[in-house]
Order: structure tokens, then sequence, then C-alpha cells
């Protein structure tokens, strides 16, 4: 008998590779090549899950080393990792060509616009939709990660989320690098998305200060941001404000927090050991915390399961085109799109989808579907880590 309310990926405690119980599991369910459905009656999703089917993020300023802190976390707790989302998934297609070497033949409205622009060129035309368009990549990290705990029941370590993000928009805004309708069309695609993701179960910011932080961007030496005309003092400072007066009070009401002056680095193993101390059972006490992992029943977390599948997830990606056609930054019009359309269709490999076009070599006789989306992260398995050491 299936109690009303289970909590299967809230088990009381994380445990490290060291400490974690090892028992027979189905293997994990493929879900990149093969659809999860309601008819997939012999696939049981809860069978996969252990104390460490969890969405642990990781938070903090620029430079703070979020990317080796992250992944040195996922090996020790046997997690998968998805890295912040790039541009790349963007602009650059299947055969290898990207449109960002176009942008010298196309108006500035038109152009392909990314981080490392943004920083060199923050007056940029495209500085909000920019914006807007880094969050729909995070949100769709984030629906991959999830998507992955509840197919293969191995937990995910991100660098950065989605829930995160205002800050940055935040710190855009009082720069005066967008205006205020931009900033209300920013809010509105937010408030229609968010709201079909669960939050993190762990949140761990590593506190670097903004006069380290410019000693690091200066020490690594990466020419658009050492020579950048956005990672200003003021800038980073508003960062940091935002990410402490507003990001973490709201979300240690529904994950746990964990805090650590990284300015000089820490142990990854003190981190581990803080986080198996961590009793993250459900308490009536404290409802929010952890609210978003409850399930009613079995369905219910099939059907989770369903909404964030490759193949539904058009659907809540759909969610974020707020008809707000006044801010007139966030849209193309007319000619224009026309314009777009045939630069894309005229690109090495762009006529037809990933594997259906004959000119680039591809072998489309009796193909009957297209299996791959690049524009979506993939989480890098614990096996993947390991691996690549």
């Amino acid at each position: 008998m299936v109690s009303k309310t289970i909590n299967v990926l809230q088990k009381a405690h994380i445990s490290g590779k060291v400490n974690r119980v090892q028992r027979p599991r189905p293997p994990p369910f493929p879900y990149q090549e093969k659809e999860y459905t309601a008819l997939s009656f012999f696939e049981y999703t809860i069978e996969r899950y252990d104390e460490n089917s969890k969405i642990i993020v990781v938070e903090g300023p620029i430079a703070a080393g979020k990317d080796k802190f992250a992944r040195e976390l996922a090996k020790e707790l046997e997690m998968g990792y998805m890295p912040s989302p790039s541009f790349d998934l963007l602009y650059k297609n299947a055969y290898g060509f990207d449109m960002r070497s176009l942008n010298s033949q196309l108006p500035e409205k038109l152009q392909a616009y990314d981080i490392q622009t943004f920083l060199n060129n923050p007056k940029h035309h495209c500085v909000p939709a920019l914006q807007v368009t880094n969050y729909l990549l995070k949100l769709n990290a984030y629906l991959e990660s999830l998507l992955h705990v509840l197919s293969t029941g191995e937990g995910v370590v991100l660098n950065r989320s989605l829930y995160s993000d205002f800050v940055f928009m935040n710190a855009m805004y009082q720069a005066g690098y967008l205006n205020r309708q931009c900033r209300r069309f920013y809010e509105a695609v937010i408030e229609a998305t968010m709201c079909y993701c669960r939050k993190p179960h762990l949140v761990i910011y590593l506190d670097v200060p903004v006069n380290v932080v410019k000693e690091r961007i200066q020490k690594r030496c990466i020419p658009y941001e050492v020579n950048s005309k956005v990672l200003t003092t003021k800038y980073l400072t508003d960062i940091e404000t935002a990410y402490k007066e507003e990001y973490l009070p709201q979300i240690s009401n529904h994950a746990y927090l964990l805090m650590y002056d990284w300015a000089n680095g820490g142990n990854i193993e003190d981190v581990v050991d803080d986080i198996e101390r961590i009793d993250m059972e459900y308490n009536d006490q404290n409802p929010k915390k952890l609210c978003d992992w409850l399930f009613l029943n079995l369905s219910e977390l099939d059907e989770a399961r369903q909404m964030y599948s490759r193949r539904n997830r058009s659907l809540i990606i759909a969610e974020s085109q707020v008809p707000l056609f006044e801010v007139s930054e966030m849209y193309h019009f007319g000619d224009d799109v026309k314009k777009i359309a045939e630069l894309q269709q005229s690109i090495p490999g762009g006529e037809f989808s990933e594997g259906y076009n004959p000119d680039m070599g591809d072998k489309v006789f009796w193909k009957l579907k297209h299996e791959h989306n690049p524009t979506i992260p993939s989480v890098i398995s614990y096996k993947e880590l390991v691996a690549a050491e």
C-alpha cells in the first residue's frame, strides 16, 4: 500500500561516497533517447531513488571557483553535474557553424549577442533580450536536471540556477543597461515559467568579497573580463547585495542553505561532512521547506517525470512568450523575421534539422524522427566525471 503523501526524494541525509550504502537498482532510464510515457507500465520510477537523489545548486559571484567546486562536490557525492549553460547551444549548430560569425553583415538589432559581447558592449540594443535568453537557458538546464534525477535516480549538482538569475537582471537595471519596461517583461517571463520547476534541496553559496573577485578576474586574464566595461566595483557589489539580501533569504525558506567564506578556497571534504549532517526529512513545523518534493502518490511522481520530458518541455518553454509587444527590444517583426529565417537556412546545415541535411553528408533515407535537440544542456553523469579524470 502507498501512503497518501510520499517523500521519495527526501530521505533524511545525503551521503558522501565513503559512507554511501550501495544497493541493487535498475539501470538508468535512457531519457535522452527514449520517451517515458503513460504506457511505460514496467518503468518503475521510485526503484532508482536513494538518499542522494537530490538537486544541489552552487551559487556565488564571478570567479568564485563554482565550476571546480561543483564538479568536485558531484564526484564526492556520486552525483551528476550540470555546468552553467553556454550561448554556444544557441549559436553553434550541429555542423560547427557559428551564427555569431555573421554579425558584421547584420544590423545591430539582428546580431547574435552573448555574455562575452555584453561584457564589452553593455549598451547594445540586444541587452534586454540577452538576459531573458540567459534565463531561458538556465530554465532548460534546470528542467533537464529535474528530468535526470527523476529518470535515473542520480542527483545533480548545478553551477547556478534560474532562481538566482534575477540578481544579474537587477544589477543590469541599476547600471542603466535596460529600462523599466524590459525589466517588467523579464519578470513576466519568470512568473509564467518558474512555477513549473521544483526548488533545489540544497543551495551552497561561495562567498568571495568584491575586491577578491576583481583580483581573480585580473589573475585569470580572460580578455573580455579584464577589459570589461561592465565588471566594475559597483556592478559586482550590486550582485553581491542582491544575492545576500534577496536571493539567499528567499531560497532558504524552501531549501537548505550552506554558506562558506571562499576567499581563500576551502576543503571539499569539510563541505561533504556539513552536508551529511543536514536532516532533510520533511517537517510539518516548517511546511515550505522541501515542499516541492512531496508527492501525493506514485502517479503524481510519474506525471512530474512526464512533464519534464524533452517532448513536453517545449510547452513549458512556450509559456515564456508573454504578449507584451510594446517592449520592442524583445521581439523581431516583419521583414526582420524573414531576414533571420533566410539567413538561418543559408548557413551550412541550416536548411533542415540536424541529421536531415544531405548536403552535409546526412543519410536521410527511411529516417523517421528527429531525436536530438542541440539547444538542451546535458547533465554530465558521475561516471563521465570520473572517466574524465
